[in-house]
């Protein structure tokens, strides 16, 4: 099936309605927000691969989770997921639902199967590591973190001893300042 181009007339509301939702949101103006984001949900077009219908569903998950609605909000996730399994923002944002319903197992099978779709999120991460109780295997650590022990000594191993003038001068490799060799006293 081919997919038909989106006449122009269409294609702006199509792109303001999240937008706006989400700003009404943020406003506070929560009838607003529901009636926008719904209704992006049911223009959102019906792709083969799901990902439009996805992205609304989360959109509108994530409101619902913000007012407090957090089983619609699960279950709008599900049928993003349904939409497009591999979404990892929808795997996040259930783990996430999921972990604070103290449903601690499922929440770390959601964002093991985010990392696998896309291991370039630290904060998923770290949520995994949190609920096994150590590092994953396979993702960096996020930026900023500090090495765990196992990577600390693999660092100490590779790194050449400091030179015995840098130690009696007191200065260490990664130290602040400028190494300088001690002067001849004239």
């Amino acid at each position: 099936m081919l997919l038909q181009p989106v006449p122009r007339s269409e294609s702006k509301p199509r792109r303001l309605l999240p937008r706006a939702g989400r700003s009404a949101g943020r406003a506070g103006r929560k009838d607003d927000a529901f009636r926008l984001i719904e209704g992006w949900v049911q223009r959102a077009p019906t792709c083969p691969d799901g990902k439009i219908a996805a992205d609304a569903k989360i959109e509108l998950a994530r409101l619902n989770d913000e007012f407090g609605n957090r089983q619609v909000a699960q279950e709008q996730l599900i049928e993003a997921l349904a939409a497009d399994p591999n979404n990892s923002r929808a795997l996040t944002a259930l783990g996430k639902i999921r972990e604070e319903a103290g449903d601690k197992a499922q929440a770390l099978a959601n964002y093991r199967r985010s990392l696998a779709e896309d291991d370039r999120q630290p904060e998923v991460a770290m949520r995994v590591t949190a609920l096994q109780g150590g590092p994953v295997q396979g993702v960096p650590a996020p930026a900023g973190s500090p090495p765990t022990v196992e990577q600390g000594t693999r660092m100490a191993d590779r790194s050449p001893a400091p030179p015995a003038k840098m130690i009696a001068n007191g200065a260490m490799p990664g130290s602040v300042g400028v190494y300088r060799p001690s002067l001849p006293v004239q």
